[in-house]
């Protein structure tokens, strides 16, 4: 009996060493575990400040790179737009350069123009100084009045020519329909009896001729019209002058002139000092002359501008 309560006594010890034992082997393996954690925790707290601090360079290198990305585009735009101002200051100064030339071409080619008109001015005078001399020798002139009438015709016809030329930008070329237009003008309030019955039918297109072809045709239409206001004006109720210009084929032209009016007298080629230069002038600018055997006054003249 003793002996069995012994056993249950040493097997009551046993099992309460067992579980102490067991406990204390709990408490040291639960101390190690509380170190290894303590221990990752310092090692996972390590790590993410070291991450932490690898992002925030990072950060700090991206920041770098796009301010210095920043400053190179704002140099590069800065060098393009200079490049651009570059560009368009020698743009500028090769047009303001060209600008020059062409300035002082014109200028020069204005000064040969003028030298060139007043030669032809004086050349005019001296033509006309010569046409009177001519009329006045071969006795063509009815009467003073006749005779100063048409050589004022005649002086007009030129002088209209050159108030044509230096009314406009070019030096060298008549525009013809205007000068038509204003020697018809001149015509029809010029003479004595003419703004009461005589008119004028044009029909040109709008062409410059070379003042060398400009004058001559002017002169040769003066001529014409002369001849009308002598030998058909009166003989019909509404004399009316036709002018007509036409181009031709390779820079040729016809000038047409007839009147409406009945001739006193059958014409004849050089029966008188308008009719002889008429035929001067036409010849003076290589045209050909044709006159029409009819009762008016009629001619047609084929030239080239010169």
């Amino acid at each position: 009996m003793l002996e069995e309560s012994y056993k249950e006594e040493q097997k009551k010890l046993a099992a309460v060493k067992d579980l102490e034992l067991h406990k204390e082997v709990n408490t040291f393996e639960l101390g190690e575990k509380k170190r290894e954690v303590k221990h990752l925790t310092k090692e996972q707290l390590r790590n993410r400040l070291e991450i932490k601090e690898q992002e925030q360079k990072m950060l700090l290198l991206i920041g770098s790179l796009l301010l210095l990305l920043l400053i190179v585009g704002f140099i590069y735009r800065g060098y393009l737009i200079k490049k651009r101002n570059a560009q368009q200051m020698e743009e500028k100064k090769n047009i303001i350069e060209q600008q020059n030339v062409e300035l002082e071409e014109s200028l020069t080619e204005r000064d040969v123009l003028l030298k060139e008109v007043h030669h032809r001015v004086k050349n005019n005078f001296q033509m006309v100084i010569s046409l009177l001399r001519l009329q006045a020798e071969e006795g063509n002139a009815p009467d003073v009045d006749t005779f100063l009438e048409e050589a004022t015709s005649r002086i007009l016809s030129m002088s209209l020519i050159h108030q044509n030329l230096y009314q406009s930008e070019n030096l060298s070329a008549v525009n013809f329909k205007e000068y038509v237009e204003e020697l018809a003008h001149y015509i029809q309030h010029a003479f004595k009896g003419a703004q009461d019955d005589l008119q004028f039918n044009l029909d040109m297109p709008e062409v410059l001729f070379d003042i060398q072809t400009a004058i001559p045709l002017g002169l040769i239409l003066n001529e014409m019209m002369l001849n009308t206001l002598k030998h058909v004006q009166g003989t019909v109720p509404g004399l009316k002058i036709t002018i007509a210009l036409q181009p031709k084929a390779q820079g040729d032209y016809e000038l047409s002139y007839f009147d409406n009016g009945i001739r006193r007298q059958e014409p004849k080629a050089g029966d008188s000092f308008g009719s002889e230069l008429i035929t001067l002038l036409v010849h003076q600018i290589g045209g050909r002359l044709h006159i029409e055997n009819s009762s008016n006054v009629s001619y047609k003249i084929m030239f080239s501008n010169l």
